[in-house]
């Protein structure tokens, strides 16, 4: 992957979570956040409603998602798709539950490891384990919707 097609992906993850400077400050101070990680992407589809309506009878005010899924978001370099991550917002907007979005950076998809060997890691004798990509560690936001009416 390009260092332009690198910068695009990031850019286009932050605008679909707003600023995320402002992000943190959306969160009223007094209130605890109880939350769970929700992998949307792992589940049946017919799934969404019935886990929310879980979630709302535990209390659930927050939901973490997206930490794995940049190689859903992009399956082929420069081809997006985050169909999945505006379905899970709009039910978790419509059901008062805030999201949290990771970045989707840890596991990185097979075609950025297959034409990039810059990224396949060193064993200890250095040669190259092909087997895993490296992990990449980036800031973590969360976004606060406004309550629905």
């Amino acid at each position: 992957m390009s260092q332009k097609n690198f910068a695009f992906f990031i850019s286009v993850f932050f605008t679909i979570i707003s600023n995320p400077f402002n992000a943190f400050a959306q969160v009223p101070k007094d209130k605890l956040l109880y939350g769970v990680a929700y992998y949307d992407e792992y589940m049946p589809y017919d799934r969404l409603d019935k886990d929310i309506k879980m979630m709302q009878d535990a209390g659930i005010n927050i939901v973490r998602i997206a930490e794995s899924t940049w190689s859903t978001m992009e399956p082929q370099e420069g081809v997006f798709d985050f169909s999945h991550i505006d379905r899970v917002l709009n039910a978790m907007h419509k059901a008062g539950i805030s999201v949290m979005i990771g970045t989707p950076t840890y596991a990185v998809p097979t075609w950025l490891v297959k034409n990039t060997p810059m990224y396949w890691p060193l064993r200890q004798e250095g040669k190259t384990n092909t087997a895993r990509a490296k992990i990449w560690i980036l800031p973590t936001c969360i976004l606060e919707l406004p309550p629905k009416k």
